[in-house]
């Protein structure tokens, strides 16, 4: 981070008086050097800079994630209601403009896999007050949090892309569309699939903020595939494009 500062240009006069001592025989002695006129003031020059990015106060920011933390357990609490499962790790990135408030938000990294739980978790972030950017136009807050269900429920079934099937090379495809048409530089959708091979429910995380736009595009390629069945119990996998 870069702060403001001033560059100040200094200068110092040196006034000497010469005295001369005259024998007896010199005639009189030479009055002493007259002084120079003292050097004027330097004018006050300076430089002021200002970063893009500037620092947040951490305990300022710390105490507005601890803030936002009753709100953020009610948002995994709901989809926890169908699915006891429901859960895992988060990273969220947050703009903060001038003023303290949020100019946009979202996930990194998110395992939750329920796009509405993730808007819900960052609609409680953005509501908090935080601290205003030191020396800078907007800062940056970046919260790991752990949203885990209870180790007491049986986890979902953990596929990987190739468990999808033909549906899976055709999401990739989708995926990609949607990530090329945002701008982003990745997305990764995370889904639950049911016994009958239907989606349960999505969530987004976006390398950048420019993958907001690609969040509903992601999720309806997802909900437009039908994959097969994981058997008796659901199955949770995650599929990425770009970065």
């Amino acid at each position: 981070m870069r702060r403001a500062f001033w560059v100040g240009l200094g200068a110092a006069a040196l006034v000497g008086s010469v005295a001369a001592c005259k024998k007896a025989s010199d005639g009189p002695a030479p009055s002493a050097t007259p002084a120079p006129a003292p050097s004027p003031p330097p004018r006050k020059s300076g430089l002021s800079v200002r970063s893009e990015i500037g620092a947040l106060d951490p305990d300022a920011a710390k105490k507005a994630v601890e803030a936002a933390m009753p709100s953020i357990r009610e948002c995994v609490a709901r989809p926890r209601k169908k699915m006891p499962y429901f859960g895992g790790d988060v990273e969220t990135v947050l703009r903060i403009d001038a003023s303290g408030k949020v100019a946009w938000a979202h996930f990194l990294r998110s395992e939750l896999g329920d796009v509405e739980a993730e808007k819900c978790v960052l609609d409680a972030l953005a509501r908090q007050d935080w601290p205003k950017p030191e020396d800078a136009d907007a800062g940056e807050a970046r919260q790991s949090l752990e949203l885990r269900a209870s180790e007491d429920e049986r986890p979902p079934t953990a596929w990987s892309e190739s468990d999808l099937g033909d549906a899976g090379g055709k999401l990739v495809t989708a995926l990609e569309g949607c990530r090329q048409k945002s701008g982003t530089a990745g997305l990764r959708a995370t889904f639950y699939v049911d016994p009958r091979g239907a989606v349960m429910s999505v969530g987004v995380a976006t390398e950048d903020e420019k993958g907001l736009a690609a969040v509903d595009c992601a999720v309806q390629a997802v909900r437009a595939q039908t994959f097969p069945t994981p058997g008796s119990y659901p199955a949770k996998v995650s599929v990425g494009v770009g970065r």
